[in-house]
Formats: structure tokens, C-alpha cells, sequence
């Protein structure tokens, strides 16, 4: 596959991704204008979540056929390797963001059902997407280290449509770092346990800070 198309893809994968997301916020803050009552406003929180899931997992199969990496993907999934690696890349990136850097990853404040969705699934899904086919499918275009730093990129651009206004890019540069770690950790165990793993830790930080 020409590098071009490449490039098409991703860049249509962080648009869709991108382009949802205020829609999905916007009505969970609708709900909230309207007096729902907040059982009703958890239940919405946690469905909308998975909306977002939804829409992550099937751009992250629509763009793995479209460049043609699913089976790489999927025979590489789980190892130990990546297990241990994840844990502990996610472990030092908490306490490198904590206390030894002025990094900060931006706190997210959620309700508690929707927590599992923002810890466990996004993760999943995000990691599938931006590490495993976006990482792999330019790593067939240039060097390891290109790959990893231009698949972060877009992982963090697609993020943008989580900040409060277009001139608000904290949450995309703070998202640019993780990125980072998460391409690198697959880069090196070519299992994506090991950006799942890492980046369940990082999310499950964000949430209890």
C-alpha cells in the first residue's frame, strides 16, 4: 500500500473520531440543562461511552482491513512479554507524570459508572486503533522511531475534540506524551497487551486524581 493512502486513512480515522465526540458530550450536557434526574444522567453518561467505543472499534476494523494488518495484529494480541511490560511502563509513566516531571495528564472527572467504560474499553479500543494499526501500517513506510512518534500524533490529535474550545490544547499535548509510551511499548513487544495494559493504568490515574 502507497504511503499516501496511508496517511488518507489515518487522517480519516482522527476526523471521524474527532468530529463524534463534541456531538456526544454536547448531549450528556444537554441532559444535564434539562434536569434529568442524575440516575438517569449516569445511565445516558455510560451509554454515550459506549457510543464512543462503538464508533472507535469500528473505525479501528474498518481502517486494520483497509491496510490490510488485521492478521498481524490479531496473532500478536496477548503475550506475557507485553503483560509485563505494560504494567510497568504504565507504572513508571504515573510516577515519572506524578512527581518527577511538571507533566501533567489531564484529570477527568466522570461518574463512577462510567468509569469501567473510560478505564477498560476505551483503552482497548484506542490502543487497537492508533498502536496496533495505525504503528503497524507506518511501520511498513518508515524506521521504527518515525512510526511511533507519527502514530502518538495522531493518537493525540484525536483527542481534540475532548477540549473545552479550539484554542484549548492542553488535553491534545497532554495526550501526545502517553501516546508516546503506548506506540513504544508495542514497538518493543509487538503485542498490543502491553499499550492496553499501559494505557488501562494511565486512564485509571486520570480518574482517581
Amino acid at each position: 500500500m502507497q504511503k499516501k493512502e496511508v496517511y488518507m486513512t489515518l487522517v480519516i480515522a482522527s476526523v471521524w473520531t474527532v468530529s463524534l465526540t463534541p456531538i456526544i458530550l454536547g448531549a450528556v450536557k444537554l441532559m444535564t440543562l434539562m434536569a434529568v434526574p442524575q440516575d438517569v444522567q449516569r445511565i445516558w453518561a455510560v451509554l454515550i461511552r459506549l457510543v464512543v467505543c462503538g464508533n472507535l472499534a469500528s473505525m479501528a476494523f474498518w481502517a486494520a482491513k483497509r491496510l490490510d494488518v488485521e492478521r498481524q495484529i490479531v496473532l500478536r494480541f496477548f503475550s506475557l512479554q507485553g503483560v509485563l511490560i505494560g504494567l510497568l511502563s504504565g507504572g513508571l509513566f504515573i510516577f515519572w507524570e506524578s512527581g518527577v516531571s511538571g507533566f501533567r495528564v489531564s484529570p477527568i472527572e466522570i461518574s463512577s459508572p462510567s468509569i469501567l467504560v473510560h478505564v477498560f474499553f476505551i483503552p482497548l479500543v484506542e490502543s487497537i486503533l492508533w498502536c496496533g494499526v495505525a504503528y503497524t501500517a507506518l511501520k511498513r513506510q518508515h524506521s521504527a522511531m518515525i512510526a511511533i512518534v507519527v502514530s502518538a500524533l495522531f493518537f493525540s490529535l484525536s483527542h481534540f475534540g475532548n477540549a473545552p474550545s479550539l484554542f484549548d490544547h492542553e488535553i491534545v499535548l497532554n495526550a501526545f506524551i502517553p501516546g508516546l509510551v503506548l506506540s513504544g511499548v508495542y514497538a518493543a513487544t509487538g503485542s498490543l497487551s502491553a499499550p492496553i495494559l499501559a494505557h488501562v493504568l494511565i486512564n485509571l490515574h486520570s480518574v482517581m486524581r
